[in-house]
């Protein structure tokens, strides 16, 4: 695991982009906001995974904005096109959404159409609400992350009323470190 803090000034910065991006979405697009979260905090907390990420490799954030969100990617490293999934629960899954024509046996996943999937998690522990939108200046955790091929065979499905999750637990990522 390795640790990021997010500095006041690269926060104030990545919820303008999430602001941006989320003005720019058609209203059918807007449609993650939880009971905890609005749409734009959903939008700023998974930059803060991408922001993240992308300081530790060493690379720029993709800062584009689009109608309709990312080209199924978030960040290009030595060849490789690697998707960020931001939960905000300490030791929380690497979960990848169900969507409609995915196709497991196929490798298909419309929500995996990357490389490899990097986990960040947050410092939220359960059940209480969130504090990583809170906090001043909040610290994320990179976890690990896995190729494509290792998610298709180690992932599980899950629904916890949320429709269909594939997911990976933090103990079955390989080390970020690796990566570098």
């Amino acid at each position: 695991m390795v640790s990021i803090k997010i500095i006041k000034q690269e926060k104030s910065k990545l919820k303008d982009l999430a602001t941006r991006r989320n003005g720019s979405k058609k209203p059918e697009w807007t449609r993650r906001k939880t009971d905890i979260f609005n749409d734009i905090e959903v939008d700023l907390l998974g930059l803060y995974g991408e922001y993240a990420v992308s300081k530790y490799l060493g690379v720029g954030i993709d800062e584009s904005i689009s109608i309709s969100g990312d080209s199924g990617y978030d960040i290009e490293y030595n060849g490789m096109r690697l998707g960020v999934k931001y939960n905000h629960r300490v030791n929380g899954y690497l979960m990848v959404e169900g969507r409609d024509g995915d196709d497991i046996e196929s490798g298909v996943m419309n929500d995996f159409s990357c490389d490899g999937m990097i986990l960040v998690n947050g410092i939220c522990k359960p059940p209480s609400n969130c504090e990583c939108i809170k906090v001043e200046e909040p610290i994320m955790n990179i976890m690990g992350w896995l190729p494509k091929e290792y998610f298709m065979i180690d992932m599980v499905e899950k629904d916890w009323g949320l429709g269909k999750r594939y997911v990976c637990n933090v103990n079955q990522l390989l080390p970020i470190e690796i990566l570098k």
